[in-house]
């Protein structure tokens, strides 16, 4: 009988070191990628419990919003989000802008960011997306849809996405 609860004891002993370390891997990734960037930002406004936005004063049509969606208890899902702000005109009946670029940055633990790009194409009738992976280069990793040359060489998407990495490197890519 000793000899079970011995074994039950070392069982549930190593069970819970590995929850432990777990733990701590989970807390130090959201503090190192998450909680700095908020601790660096003081003028960032806390929308729930999970997102912050880092650039809550008044925006304007050339501006970029910037968010923080945190990660959820043990789970290295969390992001940083910079999109052009999307503006519709007057009389609603569509977009002030022709595109729309939305950079999404995943961090990592043990590896580098990875970068999604989106863009929405509001010029045709309806809305066409794009979604590609880059790298910090703005170099094409990964195409989910047509021919990325054609979205990505048009000078208004070229410059919005400028902006969305100026806006990235500020917040998130240096060091």
């Amino acid at each position: 009988m000793k000899k079970k609860k011995s074994r039950l004891s070392i069982i549930l002993s190593f069970v819970a070191v590995i929850f432990l370390a777990l733990n701590l891997i989970w807390v130090t990734y959201r503090y190192n990628y998450f909680v700095k960037v908020v601790k660096n930002n003081p003028n960032c406004e806390k929308i729930n419990f999970n997102i912050y936005d880092l650039k809550p004063e008044r925006k304007s049509i050339d501006d970029c919003n910037v968010g923080i969606f945190f990660p959820k208890y043990l789970k290295f899902t969390g992001n940083y989000c910079i999109s052009n702000a999307l503006y519709f005109n007057t009389e609603n009946s569509g977009y002030v802008k022709n595109y729309d670029v939305t950079l999404t940055i995943k961090p990592h633990l043990f590896k580098e960011m990875d970068f999604q790009i989106q863009i929405q194409d509001n010029t045709e009738n309806g809305t066409e997306w794009y979604t590609f992976d880059i790298n910090e280069n703005q170099e094409i990793i990964k195409n989910y849809r047509m021919s990325p040359e054609e979205i990505l060489n048009n000078s208004e998407v070229k410059d919005l996405l400028n902006e969305v990495m100026k806006v990235a490197n500020e917040y998130f890519l240096s060091d």
